[in-house]
């Protein structure tokens, strides 16, 4: 007998369906966390961004060091109650020098940055993955949805799983996005720190974000390793209380996933809050 008869009697084929779903969109976020945004697409979109885009924003940000040099010195310079000395100005001279110099040198420090956030990542992805034999769903095969009940479930089973599948994928591209649409920004947003309290917390900003959407994939893998040792294979409700109805584990599993997808979801609100990025 063939091997696909062999799954097809011995499978309900929407849970295994369902499951394969969701295994292969975890390979895919695991394959996600490990590669930096320099290298993703075959580094077409970085080398794009790096040859085209962000060389006009450098030349942008440049211009707006000197204007934000000069509204220093007028700052200090119309101040009556204090003399403009000459301390002031070295001051002003070296917030011009080292904003240029980190404006300058941004584009050659991110690859480093990008490589320490996917060093950080400790996430288990095998934990991850649903295996329907060891959850016991291959009861009744096909000859299952003859049944209208076990029908809907499955069918639901399904649905969840690629909906829940293509958040977590969704959610973590999304930041890949996020990582290269916030490069081209560093140079204005950095030639802030010249101007000064008040015009550099544009600079400030920019970091605080910066580094949150970097490192945010770290949080994400330490929330999903121990997510997924606490659901264990889709088995965290059946685990703990014996449950006569096989087909409830559908219940339990959808509910695994619907949290590891708010883990997912909350780990830059959680990040932000703990730093206060």
């Amino acid at each position: 007998m063939p091997s696909w008869m062999e799954d097809l009697l011995g499978f309900n084929p929407l849970l295994k369906a369902g499951c394969a779903v969701w295994n292969w969109c975890m390979k895919l976020v695991a394959l996600q966390f490990t590669t930096s945004p320099v290298s993703i697409a075959g580094g077409e979109p970085w080398a794009d961004m790096a040859g085209n885009i962000y060389p006009v924003f450098l030349s942008a940000g440049a211009t707006l060091v000197c204007i934000w040099c000069l509204v220093a010195f007028c700052r200090e310079s119309v101040d009556l109650r204090q003399a403009f000395t000459s301390e002031k100005g070295i001051y002003i001279l070296i917030k011009v020098i080292a904003a240029n110099y980190v404006m300058t040198t941004a584009l050659s420090w991110f690859p480093a940055f990008f490589e320490m956030a996917s060093g950080l990542t400790v996430a288990d992805f095998q934990a991850m993955e649903f295996d329907a034999t060891e959850i016991g769903l291959d009861s009744g095969g096909i000859f299952a949805l003859t049944q209208l009940s076990t029908w809907i479930l499955s069918l639901i089973f399904l649905i969840a799983a690629a909906v829940c599948g293509f958040t977590i994928i969704f959610t973590v591209y999304r930041r890949v996005i996020d990582l290269i649409l916030l490069v081209p920004m560093a140079p204005i947003a950095l030639s802030s720190a010249a101007g000064g309290a008040g015009v550099s917390r544009s600079a400030s900003a920019w970091l605080r974000t910066f580094l949150a959407a970097n490192f945010q994939i770290v949080v994400m893998g330490i929330a999903l390793r121990v997510g997924c040792k606490v659901i264990g294979n889709g088995t965290i409700l059946t685990g703990q209380v014996t449950v006569e109805f096989a087909f409830l584990h559908i219940f339990e599993m959808c509910f695994c996933m619907v949290l590891l997808v708010g883990i997912v979801k909350g780990a830059e609100g959680l990040l932000k809050r703990a730093f206060a990025l």
